[in-house]
């Protein structure tokens, strides 16, 4: 591939992960009250925690959503650790079989296999535009890589793993409900 191709890529890449993110983020901003009612639900964080953690979430949601669509170098590699993070914690609440509306985007954005999903490929989104840093010596190369993006690819397999993982765990948890 060429790297006005990539360049290309990267960008359109950067433009919707941070405009998901800055959307999501908004979103809490109008309903800081479902916000904090979302962070309860997952059940991961003490009730006295919910409102500073759905104020933190929305301002982390703004400012990395913004600086990954304007591209500020670092912005990518943050917004992908959150989205880990995001992943994470939705994985564990599917995986807990917990029904959550996740306030990500939409009105009745309801916690599932397919957030999991969107969040993979968001990662696989951001972290391919790390390692694919347009005049990089070689390109590809993980060996000649800065840590940062070593890091970022290695935290985005870790995650989609764990996406699939918590896919298994969901199917298995399926099947032995249905036989009993």
């Amino acid at each position: 591939m060429d790297v006005p191709l990539i360049s290309a890529l990267v960008f359109v890449g950067r433009l919707v992960v941070g405009g998901s993110l800055l959307a999501g983020g908004i979103r809490k901003l109008i309903d800081l009250e479902g916000a904090r009612i979302a962070i309860l639900d997952y059940r991961i964080a003490p009730p006295v925690l919910a409102r500073p953690l759905a104020l933190l979430v929305t301002i982390a949601e703004v400012t990395i959503g913004t600086f990954t669509a304007t591209g500020i170098p670092t912005a990518a590699a943050i917004a992908l650790l959150l989205i880990a993070l995001f992943s994470i914690a939705s994985a564990q609440a599917l995986a807990r079989g917990l029904e959550i509306n996740c306030h990500c985007a939409c009105e009745d954005d309801r916690l599932s296999i397919n957030t999991l999903a969107r969040n993979a490929f968001f990662m696989v989104v951001l972290a391919t535009g790390l390692v694919a840093v347009p005049g990089a010596r070689h390109m590809g190369s993980l060996i000649e890589a800065p840590l940062p993006y070593v890091l970022s690819v290695a935290v985005t397999a870790a995650t989609v793993c764990a996406v699939w993982a918590t896919a298994r765990l969901m199917t298995v948890g399926r099947a032995i409900r249905r036989t009993t």
